[in-house]
């Protein structure tokens, strides 16, 4: 089975509402034709068509954003190991040296 299609939140948003409204042909139909006019939904007419359809068929959700990916990053290497404590240590050093706080961090250290 395919994975859902990552999308970014406010185009998944965008989708829910569209959903609630739309059946899946009008949607597929309205993006194709890049015929959205309602404000929240105009997001969809920036999207490629057939990414919205594998969206549509497949499922979707929301792109991970950077603290996401960077938290997943950090927990990946909690295996009690020089190389493993090095890579923490250097995610957390780099986004201290450039003022980035996260609340995650705290208990990282």
């Amino acid at each position: 089975m395919s994975e859902k299609v990552r999308l970014p939140k406010d185009v998944c948003d965008a989708l829910d509402w569209a959903k609630s409204f739309y059946s899946v042909e009008s949607i597929t139909y309205i993006s194709y034709r890049k015929q959205w006019s309602d404000d929240s939904l105009m997001i969809l007419n920036k999207i490629d068509s057939l990414l919205v359809m594998r969206a549509l068929v497949l499922g979707y959700e929301p792109e991970l954003s950077v603290e996401e990916k960077l938290k997943n990053l950090y927990m990946e290497y909690e295996i009690e190991t020089e190389y493993c404590n090095g890579v923490q240590n250097g995610i957390i050093k780099t986004l201290e040296m450039l003022e980035i706080r996260y609340d995650w961090m705290e208990d990282a250290k």
